[in-house]
């Protein structure tokens, strides 16, 4: 027995066929819930391996390596100083509490199990295990009894089991450690039993376990600071203080065992193991060596002094029960480390035996399960190549089988097909309209004869030619945009559009077409009719010219009646305006007849007007106008009722036009929404905007609107809804805006749209 001055103890998815599926899709579903899973995907643990999801930089392994080592050597320190009685290392500051042996002893465990746990992050678990256990059991062994003993308040000798204490400075039991250093050493065991047991959520325990041992220490050096006993764990009777340096060293250990708290192993990292007969027996050792040691020790310890029976059978009874609870803890610890692998290895037969083929385990350890583990894996690929050539001529007899009946159907499908394409050629090549195919592009891929007659051409000289070739100059534009059409709809109806002979000459033609769809419904080209429109529109010439006549001569009488009624139309208006003035006191009547005389003038002198608007054709003499100069001289031209308000727009426009003939298209206009808007409260607008490359002007009534059915006849001549209406103001409308190269349209309700090419 030593004598010194103190006494102390411190998977990926695969297809299927058949009625597996279901099986496959339920394992591709449970793939990451399954603990066998494909090894690219997520690998099952084997021995102590645990996939990382975040590892320790180099840099943090080395700081935790450095304070193990400075744990390590610091008890090693101060369990010299007990062996040779070197007082300066048992205590920082002369009657200062100690470090007591036990506490020494503990700390060099400590660091070597802190040490071992960094060292576990590269991979590193045979020696890491069995040194993580040893040292947690000489911990557990001697902190353990210590506690109890401190608790129960049985005296077991332990604490003069090596050495012998002699200063009680803020000792309440020579040899005995504070209650916090005790209990500092068994986190710190327990810390080494989470590195141990493959739990995957032991990140929060080591940094939780990490703080309190850091909050422990540090709160004994706040106990010195402030010169507090209480803080640095020093209650008279109960427990002793704790030494400075040994809250020093907890709390290095703290640290370290924070900066541990993501302790994993690298993914796809191999596991350094050490076979499965070492690590038993190193472990069977452990688990009973170490305690026997204690117990024989202490034994002969207390048989040898002068101890009391009583004594020697309450510390032997203590420590043999700690003992008991630490081979318990280290026997589960062990159990696992057996039967986990085990059980993995029993979950990925069974799968197998499911026929989830991509089932693998773990074989990165390099002992035994490592071995099995590869030798399962090997066998599963070779089911996987037998299975899939197995496959393969199940798939090439059905294939057989299938390609046989294909050929029947085919065959019997293109008797049918033969049939109808004889039908439908002969509808085709003798249908009355002009029919052709033609790509998505444009090309002509076929074509009847009655196209080839009209355009003048053989077949060789059509087919692979581009419909633009036979199309007039006039009607690219219009073809241009049909196709953009047919591409956004995926047809075209009724688009006129000239086409061009072989011998250069032009007719006209109506085309409605439809889209040609392949068996996947993708838009390959269309079938197009077309219908030749030569008589139609030479009738309609032969309509349109004796129409011209017939308004020829209409306007040679109207002008000759023109000039033989506005003579004699103006006498009765100077009359009736004479007799206003000359006969004052008229009555209501005789006011009222004076008035209607007014007014009936008024309205065939507007009449007169028309016609001779709409007769007259002289030529447009251009100057640059303000369209808002122009609108107010008609205002000014115009009666505006009361009930109707007249809004301009805010905005001008300066346009290059003939100042009086525009005035009279304004006033054609404005005067037909008064008409429109008759006597009930209306508004007439007129709004300037732009439009793609046109300036638009609008003008647009409240009133009823015009009707659907009279809207296409709006500017034909003589057309008129009013019965006191000439049915030439609009079309002199027409006429006078398309002589100035600007065109003119009317929409529902009630809207007239100018629209000026922009400069």
């Amino acid at each position: 027995m030593i004598s010194g001055r103190n006494r102390s103890l411190d998977y990926n998815k695969k297809k299927s066929l058949g009625s597996k599926i279901n099986k496959i899709k339920d394992f591709k579903n449970n793939l990451y819930k399954n603990p066998c899973e494909k090894t690219s995907k997520s690998k099952t643990e084997m021995g102590h391996n645990t996939l990382i999801n975040h590892s320790l930089t180099g840099f943090e392994l080395m700081i935790t390596k450095i304070l193990a080592i400075i744990v390590f050597g610091m008890g090693i320190v101060v369990t010299v100083g007990w062996i040779f009685d070197i007082t300066t290392l048992e205590e920082v500051l002369p009657h200062a509490v100690n470090m007591k042996f036990s506490t020494s002893v503990s700390f060099i465990f400590s660091g070597i199990i802190l040490y071992f746990i960094a060292n576990m992050q590269k991979g590193k678990l045979g020696a890491s295990e069995i040194a993580i256990a040893a040292s947690g059991m000489v911990i557990f062994l001697f902190m353990g009894t210590l506690l109890v003993s401190n608790i129960s308040g049985v005296y077991t000798g332990i604490e003069n089991l090596f050495v012998k204490e002699i200063h009680d400075e803020n000792t309440t039991v020579l040899g005995r450690p504070s209650i916090p250093t005790m209990v500092d050493f068994v986190m710190i065991v327990t810390a080494g039993i989470f590195s141990l047991s493959n739990y995957t959520k032991s990140k929060k325990p080591l940094f939780w376990i990490g703080l309190s041992i850091l909050s422990s220490g540090g709160l004994g050096l706040i106990g010195y600071a402030t010169n507090l006993p209480f803080l640095y764990y020093h209650i008279p009777g109960w427990s002793t203080g704790m030494a400075i340096h040994t809250s020093i060293l907890f709390i290095l250990s703290g640290i370290g065992l924070m900066i541990l708290k993501s302790h994993y192993t690298t993914e796809n990292k191999t596991i350094r193991s050490i076979r499965l007969r070492t690590r038993l027996t190193a472990l069977f050792l452990i688990s009973s060596v170490i305690p026997t040691i204690f117990i024989g020790t202490l034994s002969y310890h207390l048989s040898t002094s002068s101890e009391s029976i009583t004594i020697l059978g309450g510390g032997i009874l203590i420590l043999v029960s700690v003992s008991v609870v630490g081979v318990i803890i280290f026997s589960l610890i062990t159990s696992k480390f057996f039967s986990e692998p085990i059980v993995r290895l029993k979950k990925a037969t069974e799968l197998i035996s499911e026929e989830h083929f991509e089932t693998s385990v773990e074989e990165d350890s390099t002992d035994e399960f490592g071995e099995l583990g590869r030798s399962f894996n090997t066998m599963v690929k070779n089911i996987q190549t037998a299975r899939k050539k197995l496959v393969e001529v199940e798939k090439l007899e059905l294939s057989e089988k299938r390609i046989k009946d294909q050929y029947q159907e085919l065959k019997k499908t293109h008797e049918i097909l033969s049939a109808t394409e004889k039908k439908y050629r002969g509808l085709y090549e003798y249908a009355p309209d002009m029919l052709r195919s033609i790509s998505e592009d444009g090309i002509i891929l076929d074509c009847n004869e009655n196209y080839l007659r009209s355009l003048g051409c053989t077949k060789d000289e059509v087919i692979g030619k581009s419909v633009f070739e036979h199309t007039s100059k006039k009607s690219l534009r219009e073809l241009s945009k049909g196709m953009e059409e047919w591409k956004k709809t995926g047809k075209i109806t009724n688009q006129t559009i000239w086409l061009k002979r072989k011998d250069g000459s032009e007719f006209p033609t109506l085309i409605s077409g439809t889209s040609l769809y392949d068996d996947t419904g993708k838009i390959v080209g269309r079938t197009v009719s077309l219908r030749d429109m030569t008589e139609i529109y030479s009738t309609k010439a032969a309509l349109e010219e004796e129409k011209a006549k017939r308004l020829m001569t209409v306007g040679e009488l109207s002008s000759k009646l023109t000039h033989d009624i506005r003579n004699p139309l103006g006498v009765i208006l100077n009359a009736a305006e004479l007799l206003r003035i000359r006969k004052q006191n008229m009555d209501a009547k005789e006011l009222s007849l004076i008035n209607m005389i007014n007014e009936s003038a008024s309205r065939i002198s507007y009449q007169i007007q028309d016609v001779l608007n709409f007769v007259r054709s002289t030529d447009i003499k251009k100057e640059s106008c303000s369209i808002l100069q122009i609108l107010n001289s008609c205002i000014g031209k115009i009666k505006l009722p009361d009930n109707i308000k007249l809004v301009l727009p805010k905005d001008d426009l300066t346009v290059d036009c003939d100042r009086i003939k525009l005035e009279i298209v304004f006033e054609n206009i404005i005067n037909n929404a008064i008409q429109a808007i008759d006597t009930t409260q209306g508004e007439i607008t007129v709004a300037i905007r732009n439009e793609s490359n046109n300036d638009v002007i609008e003008i647009s009534d409240s009133g009823n609107g015009i009707s659907p059915e009279v809207l296409p006849q709006i500017f034909e001549p003589l057309f008129t809804t009013k019965r006191s209406g000439t049915g030439l103001g609009l079309p002199t409308c027409k006429n006078l805006v398309e002589q100035h190269g600007w065109t003119i349209e009317a929409k529902l309700p009630s809207t007239f749209m100018i629209k000026i090419p922009r400069r």
